[in-house]
């Protein structure tokens, strides 16, 4: 096939979502597909195939234009939009060959971004006017009425103009929210994302718990700072990789416990780095508050033969079995993280079993071959449905 990705950055440097599409075109081309890329950043490319640039800032006549040239130019049989909400890309992008969009978060259907009540709580509420009023009310979107509207008006863009697109979401907690939103089950695949092959071989270091996490408070790092505090084995460590608008906080809340011997901040670091620091592990900790959408760190220990600790919530259950690769736990608090690690400390075959079931889940589930395999098949079936015989 010849497969067009669609994305605002042709590099790995701001997340998730950009690695992942830097690492998919990768992948399809090993798998021996034609790739290329269309990005609209400006920066620099660190892909190895043909990529075009093109600007989301000039009129729909300059837009519409470039996108004809880069179609005739590459020829695609497919599209995959990645973090786009333009409105060309709702009307006329799709027309001369079949489009799918790839949703790695809930903003495309939710204004205030994450479907998320007070407490954490996932929201089932399909998108409507009731939304603007529960942002406000609930500060779920935030306090700012402009801000609000602004995103409001651009889901309910999307609501009315892409109910006739084709959607891949990497967990049934996303095609649950697209169907709460009214859109069909069978524009929807569940392509389940993958943890890279582990690159880095470390000896384990006992003791050593690991989360790499942006700090934002919705993240949950705060609970597992001051879990620490309650471990009984004085000589475990806690190793925070990422960064963000809560590291001064948390960094002044492992001074305050007494632990800053033993909480070591490291910021935002390669995913080669954080292959290291997974290796090193003896425990994976996700303490995510808010409804995952995937939650790509928990298959990444798992490929590393780690066990996982996680609350429960969004699509978490997809790929923890609780007691089995790691364990979920339902009451999201110190004191119940505290007592799961401690009690993994205290019986260490449990954990290395934990980590042996873990790694064999990953290679038959989450390895980057089972992932290009159903992303392909997922292309088929757009295309056949697009051009039936």
């Amino acid at each position: 096939m010849r497969i067009l990705l669609v994305n605002e950055s042709a590099r790995c440097h701001t997340g998730g979502a950009n690695r992942v599409v830097v690492e998919t075109l990768a992948l399809l081309a090993s798998a021996g597909h034609e790739v290329a890329l269309a990005y609209w950043d400006g920066q620099g490319s660190e892909v190895a195939c043909p990529v075009y640039q093109f600007s989301l800032r000039t009129g729909d006549s300059i837009l519409q234009a470039r996108w004809q040239e880069i179609l005739r130019d590459f020829n695609p049989d497919i599209v995959q939009l990645h973090q786009i909400d333009h409105p060309f890309f709702l009307h006329a992008a799709g027309q001369d060959v079949p489009i799918v969009r790839f949703l790695h978060d809930q903003s495309w259907f939710c204004s205030a971004g994450d479907r998320m009540l007070n407490g954490y709580e996932a929201c089932h509420r399909a998108h409507g006017a009731g939304c603007l009023w529960h942002h406000y009310a609930s500060g779920c979107g935030g306090r700012n009425p402009s801000g609000n509207f602004s995103r409001w008006q651009r889901v309910q863009r999307n609501m009315t103009y892409g109910r006739q697109q084709h959607f891949q979401v990497a967990s049934e907690f996303m095609a649950q929210g697209l169907v709460e939103n009214g859109f069909s089950r069978s524009a929807i695949d569940v392509v389940l994302l993958y943890a890279r092959t582990p690159k880095t071989s470390r000896s384990v270091v006992p003791g050593r718990i690991v989360v790499a996490s942006r700090l934002v408070p919705a993240k949950g790092v705060h609970l597992l700072v001051k879990a620490m505090a309650a471990i009984g084995d004085e000589t475990s460590s806690l190793v925070i990789a990422g960064d963000g608008p809560e590291r001064g906080r948390l960094e002044a809340l492992s001074g305050q416990l007494g632990l800053k011997k033993r909480i070591r901040f490291l910021g935002e670091i390669s995913p080669d780095a954080v292959d290291a620091e997974m290796a090193a592990a003896e425990v994976v900790v996700t303490p995510t508050l808010r409804p995952e959408p995937f939650g790509l760190i928990g298959p990444e220990a798992m490929a590393h033969g780690k066990p996982v600790i996680a609350f429960a919530g969004g699509a978490t259950p997809e790929w923890l079995q609780n007691r089995r690769n790691g364990v979920i736990l339902t009451e999201r608090s110190v004191s119940a993280l505290a007592a799961d690690l401690n009690s993994l400390f205290s019986n260490r075959s449990e954990m290395q079993d934990m980590g042996k079931h873990g790694q064999m889940v990953w290679r038959e589930s989450f390895s980057e071959e089972v992932y290009t395999r159903r992303l392909c098949a997922s292309f088929e079936r757009i295309i056949s449905k697009h051009n039936p015989t």
